[in-house]
């Protein structure tokens, strides 16, 4: 996850602003994205009377993907889970949504350690259609689980400083439908963050039976050489370690671990390995898609995932 940068399209959908003019795609098949600025995004407008157009737009069962970006004061202000409940009973569509999409254009400078997130759990209980939930933003309040969730198929957790508690709540969750984890581990001080430890249940692949891709993004070598004993690894297609600080330490942890060759894909795009380390990977998983580009340098000896860069 580069530290900015605001999507594009979402849940394989075009993504369309509340108020972008009239387009010719299907309103109610594309992603609509919901922020908090006024139509001429001068100042902080009204998000109910943004939902409110979009509704108008897709109908009254209103849109399948939506996308929250900026609600305000994002950095002092969670977003509103308790007015997403709310507005439960009018969504009879939504199957895929993602909070906190924000760059560095949306309040003179906003990043992701200033994106405050909250307590998720109440909002995958009150959406039990969901099959694509993302977040993103600063993970010291965040919150998720433990939650049984039905039809979720697709997690991602895109944060700076994930705590080890909401990590293993997240773990005792009942999912399962999930194919696709995703969790960004960075963390501004690295004895409070998330260890190999925290992830246990699922490196054992005792947390979520359908799992086939997994992401364990802006990790370091620790992580890697957990990953590459890891019996979850086995019924995986997709492994990705990209974003981090995996060097020649995890590639080699990789290399000499348990067989990788029935992946369909390993990512390790933004890493610290030389390039000796990076061939010897590459060549040593001829039918794997291994992405190795964006090799860093360490800086005075300090290495930076690419959310801290």
């Amino acid at each position: 996850m580069p530290p900015s940068r605001e999507l594009k399209a979402f849940a394989g959908l075009p993504l369309i602003r509340w108020n972008d003019p009239a387009t010719s795609l299907d309103p109610a098949g594309v992603a609509w994205r919901l922020d908090g600025w006024n139509e001429q995004r001068t100042d902080y407008g009204d998000m109910g009377r943004a939902l409110d157009t979009v509704f108008e737009r897709t109908g009254p069962e209103g849109p399948v993907a939506l996308v929250v970006g900026f609600w305000g004061d994002c950095s002092e202000t969670a977003f509103d889970v308790e007015w997403f409940l709310g507005q439960a009973h009018r969504f009879g569509r939504l199957r895929a949504l993602f909070i906190g999409d924000m760059n560095q254009s949306d309040d003179g400078g906003i990043e992701t350690f200033h994106i405050t997130l909250t307590d998720f759990t109440p909002l995958l209980e009150a959406y039990p259609e969901l099959e694509v939930f993302g977040v993103h933003g600063s993970a010291e309040e965040l919150r998720l689980g433990p939650v049984r969730h039905e039809k979720l198929h697709t997690l991602i957790v895109e944060t700076v400083d994930l705590q080890p508690e909401t990590v293993r709540s997240l773990l005792a969750s009942d999912l399962p439908s999930l194919t696709h984890l995703e969790l960004h581990l960075s963390t501004w001080d690295a004895d409070e963050g998330v260890t190999p430890s925290d992830l246990d249940t699922i490196l054992a692949g005792r947390s979520f039976p359908a799992l086939r891709r997994l992401g364990l993004c802006a990790a370091d070598d620790s992580f890697a050489s957990a990953v590459a004993s890891a019996p979850v690894v086995a019924q995986l297609t997709d492994l990705d370690l990209s974003g981090g600080t995996v060097g020649d330490v995890g590639v080699q942890a990789l290399l000499v671990g348990q067989p990788l060759s029935h992946l369909r894909s390993l990512c390790l795009r933004y890493h610290y390995a030389t390039p000796e380390a990076v061939r010897s990977l590459v060549d040593g998983l001829p039918g794997v898609r291994v992405d190795v580009a964006d090799g860093q340098e360490e800086e005075g000896g300090i290495r930076y995932p690419e959310t801290l860069c």
